[in-house]
């Protein structure tokens, strides 16, 4: 292939790639977006990113570290990255639950497996709840 080739061919496989600010996920125990790629419904299961550190920004009022605003993020990563926000928590996306992929004893330690395809100097935050998260709850503070 010439040169031209190689620019007509690299040019339209990368038109098709996605465009987001982060490039992990929680893989074991394995994620709602996780769960649904798997599934074939979900095709960027790294995209759960609360729409960015911008978007977490604002929505916590610039508030560090984010766990002191719990509101800064949706429950389960919602928004996906370049979606809008959810109104309500009734909107988030990812707040249906899925199938329980672990379950773990009061006490014991548990290690959590996360891929990154690309780090940007980011980080990961944990939360564990004695809830089921979906759309029962109040507000993200429950």
């Amino acid at each position: 292939m010439d040169s031209i080739g190689w620019i007509v061919f690299l040019t339209l496989v990368s038109n098709g790639f996605r465009v987001v600010q982060s490039h992990a996920y929680l893989a074991d125990p394995p994620s709602r977006n996780l769960v649904r790629a798997q599934a074939g419904t979900e095709d960027c299961p790294h995209c759960l990113n609360s729409n960015g550190p911008d978007n977490v920004a604002k929505l916590g009022n610039n508030v560090w570290p984010t766990h002191l605003a719990p509101e800064s993020h949706g429950l389960c990563g919602d928004p996906v990255q370049g979606h809008s926000q959810p109104l309500s928590l009734e909107d988030e996306e990812y707040l249906v639950p899925s199938a329980v992929q672990r379950t773990y004893t009061a006490g014991s330690v548990v290690e959590f497996r996360v891929v990154v395809s690309t780090h940007h100097t980011g980080h990961y935050e944990f939360r564990l709840c004695n809830r089921v998260l979906d759309t029962t709850l109040q507000s993200s503070r429950e």
